[in-house]
């Protein structure tokens, strides 16, 4: 009989000692939740969060949205400027052809856009004829990579194929700029 009071007195220590645990973690969990929600421990909340979601926006930037810290230094885009003198009978295939070119442009580094203006003869009648009936202006972010670009073969061979004469790339850089910002 002494033995199963013995075991009852050792389970009723146990279980006072496992009240003491829990009611410990309870005050624990009251003192830390007293903590956030307070003034101090929301403010604290809030300027940790703001740091986390900045820090990894910068980190992290995606094809949309990237950060440049210093913008002004930024240099401007060079617009890379060719005109061209094609027969009437050559349009369509010039036009086919330059499209290939503009492929090839799409895929090296620094290129920005590429635009193809043609003369519109019917606007230019009462005019003087105009000069070229096409002109093209290549967008890079450095004149560096438009050489870069142009003195590969692949592209000296896709240039050589366009019918008609081509006076030589002229570089122009961005003076002025009033394209709207998104």
């Amino acid at each position: 009989r002494d033995e199963g009071c013995a075991r009852q007195v050792v389970g009723v220590v146990v279980i006072a000692y496992k009240l003491l645990w829990v009611r410990h973690c309870v005050r624990q969990c009251a003192s830390m939740l007293r903590t956030l929600f307070s003034q101090g421990g929301f403010n604290r909340s809030l300027c940790g969060l703001v740091g986390a979601t900045v820090g990894y926006a910068f980190t992290n930037p995606d094809a949309d949205t990237a950060y440049d810290i210093f913008p002004v230094q930024k240099p401007p885009p060079f617009a890379f400027v060719s005109a061209f003198n094609v027969e009437k009978q050559d349009l369509h295939t010039f036009e086919k052809k330059w499209k290939d070119v503009a492929r090839f442009m799409q895929a090296q580094d620094g290129y920005l856009f590429t635009k193809l203006h043609k003369a519109d003869d019917e606007v230019s009648e009462g005019l003087d004829a105009p000069r070229y009936q096409y002109i093209d202006e290549f967008r890079f972010t450095t004149a560096d990579a438009h050489r870069r670009a142009i003195l590969k073969p692949e592209y000296q061979k896709l240039v050589s194929v366009l019918p008609g004469r081509t006076s030589p790339s002229l570089m122009y850089s961005v003076v002025v700029d009033d394209t709207p910002k998104v």
